[in-house]
Order: C-alpha cells, then structure tokens, then sequence
C-alpha cells in the first residue's frame, strides 16, 4: 500500500473527523505555540483545521487589543490636549490685623478718672473705653463759651448801633441774661448820650434860626448889614453840620467796633471749637470693633502723660489682611488683583475649605528673614498681602472664627496650562538642554 501525501486542512474521502477535547487540542499545539505565530494568513490554508481556528481566533483577539490600546492613547492624547489645570503660586503666611493695630494715647494727658475695659475684651466701634478728668478742660472750654457768648451780645448790639437797628439778641445769648442786661444798658447809655448832644446842637441851632428870622426882617430895614446876616446863617449851617457829623461818628464809631468785634468773635468760635475738642477727648472711645490688649495704665486717680500709649486694639473687622512669604523664584507672574485662596492651618482643609480673596499689594524688593538664614534656609522672600472676602470660615450653620496671627497657606492663581504641556515640559527642557554648547 502506497503512502500518498496529504495537505494540510485537507481530510481524506471516506476518513470520518476526528473530535479531540479541548484540553487535548490545546495540549496539542502548545509545543508549536511559536511557530504557529509566525505564520501568515495565507500559510493558514496549509494548516490542520483545528490549528488554523486557533491561530485565526488568536490574530483577532490582538488586532482588538492593539486597536484598543490605540483608542485608548489616543483619547488621553486629545483629554490631555484640552484638560486645563490651574497654575498656582504657593507661600506660607499668617494673618494680619486688616487696619493694623490700633495705638490708644491722649494728646492732652490728664488724670485717669474712669477705666471700663481690660485685656482681652472685645470692644465695638464708638464704646468708651475710659475718661479723663474733665475739671482742667471744662474750665478752659467755659471760659472760651463765655467769651464767645459775650462777644456775640456785643455784635448784636454794635449791628443796632451801626444800622439803626431795633436791638435784639441770638438764643443762645438770650438764655444769659446777664449778657442781654449788661448790652442792653450799653446800648441805652450810647444812645441817650447821643440824644443828649443832639437835643443840645437843636437847641442851638433853633436859637441860631430864630435870632437869623429876625436879623432879616432888621436887615430889611436896614437896620442890620448884610454881613451880620451871612455870618448868623454860617453859624446855623455850622451847627447843622455838627449834628450831622455826631450822628456819622456815632454809627461810624459803631461799625469800626463792629469789624473788631467780628474778628474777635471768629477768632474765639475757633478757640471754642478747640476747646470743645480738648473736652471730647476726655472720653476715649475705641476707634473701630477690635480686641483689647497692652492696657498699660489701670490705676483710677493715675497720671496719664501727653502722648503716652495707653492700650492696643487688635481690629476685628469683616475681612482679613494675609501676610504672605514668596521665593523671588515664584514671584515673576505675581501682579495685585489675582484670585488667592487661603487655607487656615488651625482648620483642615479638606473639612472646612478655606477663604477666597485677591492679591492687594507685592512689596517692591525682597526682605530678609533673620531667623531663615540662621537656620541655613532660603532667607529672602517678597511680601505679598492679600485680602479675603470673609473674616471667618463657614461650614453649614457653624462659623468659625479667624483672628490675627493664625497661620495660613496661600494659593495665588498666576494661570493656567493644558496637562500635555506638563507631559511635554521634560522633553522640551530636554531639548534645550541638548541645544546648549
């Protein structure tokens, strides 16, 4: 019997298929695992069919995977092409009172009569925080409003003078009746002499006229010459003119002490004012809502000396001043008005959040931390001050205070990049390395 070759994937006529378990197959073919591999679609027709099943199944599975694979790369690519993240400036900092601490002094001094705080009360905007003995002040300022009030008796007096006016005073005036009296006596004084010399030149002058009427008739006759005639009407003139001018000199006289008086007065309403603010500030009151500290006099009857501080208010007001330090490395896209978030280090984060504010001022060169460079640290850094919009966190219904000297971490957002530029920044630093000389 004649062996004939058979092709491989080509059964005999008449051989009934032979039906192999898996397991059997797989066994089977696994010695020619890497060969079968290698082979090409078109060598599959020469392959036993079972071995060509395998093989077929085997090329889709990773044609799949690949094309996968590819898809998968390719939408990172594009995510990574459009994705932007947040370019951030960090600096640690910690919190700063907004308007700086406030020092409490008397410009005047005087003796403590009145102490109504103490360390570490919390004081609003207008309360007293203590009293000065008045006695020294309200002496000097009584004795200015009396001066002040007289000399306003005086000008209303001096204005009835002057214009001819019916003599009346101010209220404030009106309520002194010893002023109303005193200027209304003078006013009556002036006025009856000036009657009194008017009365005497009328009789004269009517004496005068009288004595002239009848000089006329005897000149008619002839009895008299016409030069007695001129001289008596001279003398009637004369008179005339005297009266007149005692009427101009008492107004005039009137209106000169009426411009000194004004200038006195203006003067001493400016006196008063300063007085009246000497008196004010015998009560101390706390210039803005802030916390009490260094009360430095406390003993009731203690001198207070001219300018001397007496306390300290830490302001509490509704938003915060963050003291920031940055590298000089990171300040370059540093510009006031960019958007910072503030974390509080006495507040987890990731629980309560933290505060929005903006960038308010870069101070215009670099300081040197002292205590950095004994440490052997990076010891220069740029002073950047931001504002929040809150002075405290919220969480729910809960608030959470923040006060002065808190430390902090700030997060100033300088722009923005896409994440293939962070993947493509090694390689073109890279290149630019390999471009240096």
């Amino acid at each position: 019997m004649t062996d004939s070759p058979i092709k491989a994937g080509v059964v005999p006529a008449g051989t009934p298929p032979t039906t192999l378990p898996a397991k059997s197959e797989t066994k089977a073919l696994a010695p020619y695992a890497k060969e079968v591999a290698r082979l090409r679609e078109n060598d599959i027709a020469y392959v036993a069919d079972l071995q060509a099943a395998l093989i077929s199944q085997k090329t889709t599975a990773s044609t799949i995977l690949l094309m996968l694979i590819g898809a998968i790369f390719c939408g990172t690519l594009v995510w990574a092409y459009f994705a932007r993240v947040e370019e951030i400036t960090r600096g640690e900092g910690k919190v700063i009172p907004s308007s700086r601490e406030q020092v409490i002094q008397s410009l005047e001094g005087g003796i403590l009569e009145q102490m109504n705080v103490r360390e570490g009360d919390v004081v609003e905007a207008g309360q007293v925080l203590l009293k000065i003995d008045p006695t020294r002040a309200g002496a000097s300022f009584r004795e200015t409003e009396s001066k002040v009030l007289a000399l306003k008796g005086q000008l209303a007096r001096l204005r009835a003078e002057a214009y001819g006016q019916k003599l009346s005073f101010p209220p404030d005036v009106q309520a002194v009746p010893s002023i109303v009296d005193s200027e209304t006596e003078a006013f009556n004084a002036r006025r009856q002499m000036l009657d009194e010399g008017l009365s005497g030149l009328q009789r004269s002058l009517s004496l005068a006229e009288g004595e002239l009427s009848v000089s006329e008739k005897l000149a008619k006759k002839g009895l008299i010459s016409d030069v007695e005639i001129l001289r008596m009407r001279r003398s009637a003139n004369e008179l005339r003119i005297q009266m007149s001018e005692r009427r101009n000199k008492y107004r005039s006289d009137a209106n000169a002490d009426l411009t000194r008086t004004e200038s006195e007065l203006a003067q001493s309403v400016e006196n008063l004012a300063g007085r009246e603010d000497v008196m004010k500030r015998t009560t101390i009151t706390a210039p803005m809502k802030g916390i009490v500290k260094n009360v430095r006099v406390n003993t009731i009857g203690g001198v207070i000396r001219q300018g001397d501080d007496i306390m300290e208010i830490v302001p509490l007001e509704d938003q915060l001043l963050v003291e920031a330090k940055i590298l000089p490395a990171d300040v370059a896209f540093l510009r006031p008005g960019l958007p910072a978030t503030v974390k509080i280090s006495a507040y987890d984060y990731a629980i309560y959040g933290g505060l929005k504010g903006k960038v308010e001022l870069i101070s215009p060169d670099t300081i040197k931390d002292e205590e950095k460079s004994r440490q052997g640290r990076p010891d220069t850094y740029y002073r950047v001050l931001i504002r929040t919009d809150e002075a405290e966190l919220v969480k729910g219904e809960k608030h959470f205070p923040i006060i002065p000297g808190m430390t902090a971490t700030a997060d100033i957002r300088t722009g923005e990049k896409t994440i293939l530029d962070y993947l493509l920044k090694p390689a073109l630093k890279a290149r630019e390395a390999f471009r240096e000389r």
